[in-house]
């Protein structure tokens, strides 16, 4: 499907030379990279590196009757990911009052509900949606996109989404998204025909210089077992997002707040349950270690504790000009799991580590912007298990990037 849209895409854009179609150009070109000690908590271990470099390039032709054609391809290369090829992830055209005066996009499109903790992802479907004065509607579908897990586990897995929100709600906005699942597989562990289903209201409060974005989310499924042998697990979880910022002065504040419910270590005993499942990519609340809040995709950092025990994460951050051109940085979070982590000798603890990350932002130039910064990490017992391995990590991470 990817590989059909992609040269479709291509066709359309031979075509454009020779229909009325304005077209425009930006993107960003990416280098970045660091430094780490004590990898693995483990102060003997040698000092380790890494680097990645990534350009994105946006393409966008528009017709004189307002139909677009998007596009977003990238080639990256290094240690984080690498494709050392063009990539097209994104491709779409999008068609304005295709239908009772719905917006129509259709292709590789961008999927994303509220604060991506579900959906935020590119897939290849179909996504509709209007406003109604100041009522928003939206609705799609879509199948898994090719190199996700979950589609090599099962080609046939697909998802649908539907979005209302309603802006002047008080002194802000509300909305209700609801996503589904089907089909699906649970990463190649012996299950298969999981239908999931999640249902999210959010709240977004804007007063003065105080935002506020509040998002409670359950969820429930079931993955059959794929073996008579097996057991057929079910999840009932449920996952609460606060983003907050606040500008005080010159200094911007901000944080996020995450809870993820889990499975206790006796119910997984049992193997009747799972925990959280999504289809997002990433979600970040923007510290450097523990930055990725989605317990499936945690640069492998923590593994499956936080999977099935659930997540609870709490980070602050501070920003504030020094001169005109630059900018410190602070930010502090600790991690939890939301159910005990049992080991040892009936030990059981829920404190994942606490991490400090300060650093600084530099404008460069128009569209040049470098940052560094320092991390400091301690672990907990629920990340150490007993081990005499318990270091903290020191890193120094640079990021250069160039908006053209």
């Amino acid at each position: 499907m990817k590989k059909l849209i992609t040269i479709g895409m291509i066709a359309m854009f031979a075509f454009s030379s020779l229909m009325a179609v304005e077209m425009s150009w930006n993107g960003t070109a990416r280098v970045r990279g660091g430094i780490t000690e004590n990898a693995g908590w483990d102060k003997d271990a040698s000092t380790t590196s890494w680097k990645s470099q990534r350009i994105r390039l946006f393409m966008t032709g528009e017709a004189e009757n307002g139909v677009k054609f998007v596009v977003r391809s990238k080639w990256s290369n290094g240690d984080v990911s690498q494709s050392k090829t063009v990539e097209f992830d994104r491709a779409y055209i999008v068609i304005p009052d295709a239908f009772a005066g719905f917006t129509l996009q259709a292709g590789l499109v961008p999927f994303y509900v509220k604060n991506g903790l579900i959906v935020d992802d590119n897939h290849a479907g179909m996504y509709a949606s209007r406003m109604f004065g100041d009522i928003y509607v939206g609705v799609g579908g879509f199948t898994m996109d090719e190199g996700t897990d979950v589609e090599k586990a099962n080609d046939d897995s697909h998802g649908w989404v539907a979005s209302v929100s309603k802006s002047n709600v008080g002194p802000g906005t509300a909305g209700f998204d609801v996503a589904l699942r089907t089909n699906s597989s649970k990463g190649g562990d012996g299950y298969k025909s999981g239908n999931l289903f999640w249902v999210s209201p959010w709240y977004s409060l804007s007063m003065n210089d105080l935002n506020v974005t509040v998002n409670p989310v359950f969820m429930s499924g079931k993955y059959e077992a794929s073996t008579d042998a097996g057991k057929d697990k079910e999840a009932s979880v449920m996952a609460l997002s606060i983003k907050p910022s606040y500008k005080l002065g010159e200094t911007s504040l901000s944080g996020d707040i995450l809870y993820i419910s889990g499975v206790s270590a006796e119910d997984q005993a049992k193997g009747e349950d799972f925990g959280w499942d999504n289809m997002s990519s990433f979600y970040c609340q923007g510290l450097e270690f523990y930055g990725s809040a989605n317990p499936t995709d945690n640069y492998g950092i923590l593994g499956n504790i936080v999977g099935e025990y659930g997540q609870t994460a709490v980070a602050v951050y501070a920003d504030q000009p020094i001169l005109s051109n630059l900018t410190a940085h602070l930010g502090l979070g600790y991690v939890m799991t939301s159910e005990d982590v049992e080991y040892g000798d009936n030990k059981k603890d829920n404190v994942l580590g606490t991490e400090i990350d300060l650093g600084v932002a530099w404008n460069v130039k128009e569209n040049v912007t470098w940052k560094v910064t320092g991390v400091y990490v301690m672990p907990g017992d629920a990340t150490l298990q007993g081990s005499d391995k318990d270091e903290a990590i020191t890193a120094l991470n640079s990021y250069l990037e160039y908006s053209f």
